[in-house]
C-alpha cells in the first residue's frame, strides 16, 4: 500500500477492527439491538414507520477501517474530504444516502469518507494532519462533532488506543475529571478552537479549500423547524430526510466560497 501498512498508520485509522471487511451490523448499530427492538411492539412498529421492517444494507470499510472506497493514488488532488462522527459515516443509513456522498454526486467529484463514530474534534485532527498530506483533496468538510467529547491514549504501547470520551459514555475512573471539566464551557471551547485552528493551518500548507459547520446544531435546526423526521436503523441516528438536509446545506457553504 502507498500510504503505509495499517499497523503504521493504527493512531490515523477509522475503526481498525473493520479494516478491508463489509458486515451487515457494527456496535453503534448491532444485530442485538435491533432484534431486541424488534422484540417490544411499539419500537417494532417505529422500525416500520421509519422504513427498517427488514435489514436492508451493509457497512463496508476499506483497508484502514474507514467507511469509504479504497485510497488511490490517482485521485490525489481531485477528491473531497470529510471528517465528521457517526453523523457524517452514516450509521444507521446506506452509505450512499449519507450526506458526504450525496454531496460528492452533487458535484461530480470522488471523496473519502473519513467521518467516525464517536469521534471528537481530537479526533479529526488527528486524520487530518495525517490524510490530508497524502491524499490531498481539493476540499475539506468537517462536520465538527458535539464540543463535550475528546480524546485520550491510556496505551503506553507503540499500537496506539484512543479513548474517545462522550459525555453519554464517560470512562468510570475519568466521572471525576470530566464533572471538572464540564462545569465550564471554556474547556471545551476551547479545545475545539485549538484543533479548528489546527486544521485551518494544515489545509492553507496543502492549499485545502476548508468547509466547516456543527453538526449538532444543524440537526438541532433541522429539528426545530420540522424538515425531517425519519430515522436510521439503529433509531438513534438521523435517517435519509436529515442526511439530504445536510448535503443541501453543505452545497450552499461551498457556493459561497
Amino acid at each position: 500500500m502507498k500510504y503505509g501498512n495499517l499497523k503504521d498508520l493504527y493512531e490515523y485509522s477509522g475503526h481498525p477492527s473493520y479494516a478491508g471487511t463489509e458486515v451487515t451490523w457494527i456496535q453503534e448499530d448491532s444485530e442485538e439491538m435491533y432484534k431486541a427492538a424488534h422484540r417490544r411492539k411499539k419500537i417494532r412498529n417505529e422500525l416500520i414507520h421509519h422504513g427498517w421492517a427488514t435489514p436492508k444494507f451493509t457497512y463496508k470499510f476499506n483497508e484502514y477501517g474507514f467507511r469509504t472506497q479504497s485510497f488511490k493514488p490517482e485521485l490525489e488532488n481531485k477528491n473531497i474530504m470529510f471528517l465528521g462522527c457517526s453523523h457524517t459515516s452514516g450509521v444507521g443509513l446506506p452509505i450512499e444516502d449519507a450526506w458526504p456522498s450525496v454531496v460528492a454526486k452533487k458535484l461530480s467529484i470522488e471523496h473519502y469518507n473519513l467521518g467516525s463514530g464517536g469521534a471528537s474534534l481530537d479526533t479529526c485532527f488527528r486524520y487530518a494532519y495525517c490524510w490530508i498530506q497524502k491524499l490531498k483533496p481539493k476540499v475539506l468538510v468537517v462536520a465538527k462533532p458535539y464540543h463535550q467529547r475528546f480524546e485520550l491514549n491510556f496505551d503506553p504501547n507503540p499500537v496506539y488506543r484512543f479513548t474517545r470520551v462522550l459525555p453519554e459514555s464517560v470512562p468510570p475512573d475519568m466521572r471525576g475529571f470530566y464533572r471538572t471539566w464540564t462545569a465550564s464551557d471554556l474547556n471545551s471551547h476551547f479545545q475545539c478552537l485549538k484543533n479548528m485552528l489546527a486544521i485551518e493551518h494544515i489545509c492553507r500548507l496543502n492549499g485545502v479549500q476548508l468547509i466547516q459547520f456543527d453538526i449538532s446544531k444543524t440537526i438541532r435546526d433541522i429539528d426545530d423547524k420540522k424538515l425531517a423526521w425519519r430515522l436510521g436503523r439503529d433509531l438513534a441516528h438521523c435517517g435519509k430526510d436529515y442526511h439530504e438536509i445536510i448535503a443541501e446545506r453543505t452545497l450552499k457553504l461551498i457556493d459561497k466560497q
